[in-house]
């Protein structure tokens, strides 16, 4: 658990849809707010298990069924993580500083429809409106926090003993075994009806392959 507090987290590289400058070069202290990389809770869990079941162990260790189910693992690394900060912007420069400012932001607002309920990462537009011209909005910089991820990598394998040097391993590997979608950071653009608060892409694997359930075979022969 962490939590990191900055004025601009990377002035020449900005988040995803962030800003390069600030909405007031002459009020710093206006910028004050989660740092773009401000996950507060991250747990991530890699784990290993021997099957304790089959020729060696006491539980159905004798014949064929013992020759079957010994020699199994199981093995796996768990992500539980909260999402990464994001800010909203106006279209407009109401504050007169050159900058599309932050639009005003009232909890109380009535909700509008949204195109489609389930890709609502982030927060409604009817809760946000354009600041009087010659203000700011009253919301802070990165005040949401994006979509998390929840996400299990697993293999399962059996080691077969060929010989006294020689073995073969099965291996069944899983990427995102409950097929869970991790959204991106949910659009951030008031001007932007249609996709605010709305996250029309998922993340991919590092690989750049989907990040849907993806499971794969192998055939590993050590001596």
């Amino acid at each position: 658990m962490g939590h990191s507090i900055d004025n601009s987290s990377d002035p020449l590289t900005p988040a995803l849809g962030d800003q390069e400058f600030p909405r007031n070069s002459l009020d710093l202290a206006a910028e004050r707010g989660n740092s773009d990389f401000d996950v507060r809770q991250r747990l991530v869990l890699n784990y290993s298990w021997a099957i304790p079941i089959g020729r060696g162990h006491d539980h159905l260790a004798e014949g064929i069924t013992g020759r079957v189910l010994a020699g199994w693992e199981v093995a796996g690394i768990t992500t539980f993580s909260g999402g990464l900060p994001f800010d909203i912007f106006t279209a407009t420069d109401t504050a007169h500083t050159g900058q599309p400012q932050r639009p005003t932001y009232n909890p109380a607002g009535t909700p509008v429809s949204v195109t489609n309920p389930r890709a609502q990462t982030g927060p409604n537009l009817g809760l946000f409106s354009d600041a009087p011209f010659g203000s700011a909005g009253n919301l802070g910089r990165n005040h949401f926090q994006g979509p998390g991820a929840n996400n299990w990598n697993m293999v399962l394998q059996k080691t077969l003993n060929l010989a006294e040097r020689a073995n073969l391993q099965l291996r069944c590997e899983t990427y995102n075994l409950f097929n869970r979608v991790q959204f991106s950071q949910p659009g951030n653009l008031t001007s932007n009806p249609g996709t605010f608060g709305q996250s029309t892409v998922a993340v991919r694997q590092p690989d750049l392959t989907t990040g849907a359930r993806q499971i794969q075979f192998g055939l590993r022969l050590a001596f």
